[in-house]
């Protein structure tokens, strides 16, 4: 029984570090939700049980009820964390139209911030996703480290390609012609279903610039959603909601390791309709003639 005692240490010992290690923790993150108290839970589980078998080897040697206690805590542990993780698991589907979304922003983060979760959604849904970003950043913020950053965070959610432009902001507004030119190759690169881009409502400028070059740039057979940002204006209208309460964590994740903000609380990621398309759903990914993952109408 001891044997089993401490081999119960050991794989409670083994499961703690290995929810230490980055790429098992960035799995974890990414395939289940509510991943950060997941993780702390699983962890201090897998480190109870360690000790309390350390403790019945050292102290109690012989003794089986500390014996039985211990496996008792290991076997439990097995079967609480393996059914946490079934019922926390993001489901993952193949859509039966596989459609290619293509995300159009402004500046690196802005993605992130209004259709972070969208995006991770629509590739567990089966979809192809290719980003685009115009500027290198914002003012004052360091642009040499932005481009991996961005990268890491859209491959972490899904896109299949991100492309970064290297425009400076401080130069967009007055490089109209060049975010056209990025833009309609992007476009005709990816021949996008469904394009999600700036709302033309919005204060900011280049992000003005951008929705304006996606109308001009796209094919009117090509549906385009306008997103929200913190430069919104009270003319901003959503037509269409997307439920992202399965991805807030992992969208805070990145906001606080990207791009050092706080939390986001928001569990809808809301969109204008700026062109309908060739009537394709949007956004959405039908899974069968009445299922999809995540989009909803909104009331009103």
């Amino acid at each position: 029984m001891t044997g089993v005692v401490v081999a119960c240490g050991v794989l409670g010992l083994f499961l703690f570090l290995l929810l230490w290690m980055v790429p098992v923790r960035r799995k974890v993150m990414r395939r289940f939700r509510s991943s950060t108290p997941l993780l702390w839970w699983m962890q201090g589980l897998s480190l109870l049980v360690a000790v309390f078998a350390l403790v019945t080897v050292i102290w109690f040697p012989g003794d089986s009820l500390m014996e039985a206690v211990a496996v008792g805590m290991a076997v439990l542990f097995l079967a609480v964390g393996l059914g946490a993780l079934d019922r926390l698991r993001l489901l993952t589907q193949t859509a039966v139209n596989r459609r290619v979304y293509m995300m159009v922003a402004a500046h690196p983060g802005d993605l992130v911030y209004g259709a972070g979760g969208t995006i991770a959604s629509l590739w567990d849904c089966g979809h192809n996703i290719h980003g685009l970003t115009v500027t290198n950043g914002r003012s004052g913020e360091d642009v040499d480290l932005l481009p991996q950053r961005t990268r890491d965070w859209a491959r972490f959610l899904g896109c299949n390609s991100m492309t970064l432009g290297n425009i400076p902001v401080e130069q967009a507004e007055q490089d109209y012609d060049t975010i056209l030119e990025l833009i309609g190759d992007q476009i005709r690169r990816h021949q996008p279903d469904v394009i999600i881009t700036h709302s033309p409502h919005d204060s900011d400028p280049v992000r003005q610039a951008v929705s304006q070059a996606v109308m001009r740039m796209s094919n009117p057979r090509q549906a385009v959603l306008g997103l929200r940002s913190e430069s919104s204006t009270v003319d901003f209208r959503p037509a269409q909601t997307y439920d992202i309460v399965d991805y807030l964590d992992m969208k805070n994740i990145i906001v606080a390791q990207y791009h050092q903000e706080w939390d986001r609380t928001d569990v809808q990621e809301t969109y204008e309709v700026l062109r309908q398309g060739s009537g394709i759903p949007l956004p959405g990914c039908p899974v069968d003639e009445t299922t999809t993952c995540g989009a909803t109408d909104q009331p009103g």
